[in-house]
């Protein structure tokens, strides 16, 4: 998600908020 493209590294810590 958008999220993920600017905090890669949240997408480690918390997976779902990235997906969402």
């Amino acid at each position: 998600g958008k999220k993920g493209e600017e905090m890669p590294r949240a997408n480690v810590r918390v997976p779902g908020a990235t997906a969402l």
